[in-house]
C-alpha cells in the first residue's frame, strides 16, 4: 500500500541538494522505491498521490425498457397502450391516435384526420398515418405534450414513471428507429447505446415528462413545509390561498381543454 513520509532530515537535505519536503515510498516485495520530492516542485502541485492518480471508475448507466403493453412493470408507457385521452378538444384511444391526427392535421391531410380517429388498433394507425409523408418541426415537442396530458388524465401513470429514478428510458420498437433505438427488447445490444440504431424519441420525452414531475415533487414538499408553518403560527390567510392557488397544474401548455369531442359527433 502506499506509504507518504514527511521528513526534515538535514542529512538527505544535504546529499540532495535541496529540502525535502515530502518523499513516497511503494512497498514491493524484496524492494522500496523511494520517489523525493523537492520543495519547489510540492509548491507547484506537481506532486500527485497514488489514490489521487487513480481514474474515477465510470458510473453505471442504468435502462428501463419499455415496449409491449402487456408488460406488468412498465407497458403502461407504451405508446400503444389503450387509454382515453382528450387532447386538444379531441378524444383519442391511445397516444399513438393522438401524435398521428395532430400528425397530419399539422402537415395539412384533413383527409386522412376522419380515417385515423375511426381507428383504435394502433398498428393500423400507424399504417394510415405513414401514407401521409414529411416531417413535422419539432415532434418531441408534441410527444412531451401528449405525454403530460396523459399523465394528468391518468393519475396511475405517475408512480410508474417516477418509480424509474434516473434511469434512462429505452423504446424498445425493433421497427422504429425514430421513436424507438431499433432495437427489441430482447436484442443484447439494448442495454448499450453504441449499438443502438434509431434515435429514441420516445424515450427522451418520457424522460423530459418525468423530468418535470420531480421538479413539481420537490416544489409541492417545499410549498408543503412553507404552509405548515404559516399555519402553525397563525400565518397571513390571503398568503395561503395564494401558495395553494399557485399550485394548481396549468392546463394550458399541455393541451388538455374542455371536452368538445367535435371529431366523434
Amino acid at each position: 500500500f502506499p506509504v507518504t513520509i514527511r521528513t526534515n532530515s538535514d542529512e538527505i537535505d544535504k546529499k540532495l541538494g535541496y529540502i525535502v519536503i515530502m518523499s513516497r515510498a511503494r512497498k514491493i516485495p524484496n524492494t522500496i522505491e523511494l520517489d523525493v520530492v523537492s520543495k519547489s516542485e510540492y509548491m507547484e502541485g506537481g506532486v500527485e498521490s497514488e489514490e489521487e492518480s487513480q481514474p474515477e471508475e465510470e458510473e453505471q448507466e442504468e435502462f428501463t425498457i419499455f415496449y409491449d403493453p402487456a408488460d406488468e412493470d412498465h407497458g403502461i408507457l407504451s405508446p400503444d397502450t389503450m387509454l382515453d385521452i382528450i387532447y386538444n378538444g379531441t378524444k383519442y384511444s391511445s397516444a399513438t391516435q393522438a401524435y398521428e391526427v395532430e400528425r397530419v392535421t399539422t402537415l395539412g391531410r384533413k383527409d386522412i384526420r376522419p380515417l385515423l380517429l375511426r381507428q383504435r388498433n394502433p398498428k393500423m394507425i400507424r399504417q394510415l398515418g405513414s401514407r401521409v409523408a414529411g416531417k413535422i418541426e419539432n415532434p418531441i415537442k408534441i410527444w412531451i405534450s401528449i405525454l403530460k396530458a396523459l399523465i394528468e388524465q391518468h393519475e396511475d401513470l405517475k408512480p410508474v414513471l417516477l418509480s424509474t429514478g434516473n434511469s434512462t428510458l429505452v423504446y424498445a420498437d425493433p421497427k422504429d428507429k425514430i421513436l424507438g433505438v431499433g432495437l427489441g427488447a430482447d436484442d443484447e445490444g439494448i442495454l448499450d447505446r453504441k449499438r443502438w440504431d434509431g434515435e429514441n424519441l420516445l424515450g427522451n420525452a418520457w424522460k423530459a415528462v418525468r423530468e418535470d414531475l420531480k421538479k413539481e415533487e420537490e416544489e409541492r414538499g417545499m410549498v408543503g413545509v412553507m404552509l405548515s408553518d404559516l399555519e402553525g403560527g397563525g400565518g397571513d390567510e390571503d398568503l395561503v390561498q395564494k401558495i395553494l392557488a399557485d399550485m394548481k397544474m396549468p392546463a394550458a401548455s399541455s393541451g388538455v381543454g374542455p371536452p368538445a369531442y367535435r371529431d366523434w359527433e
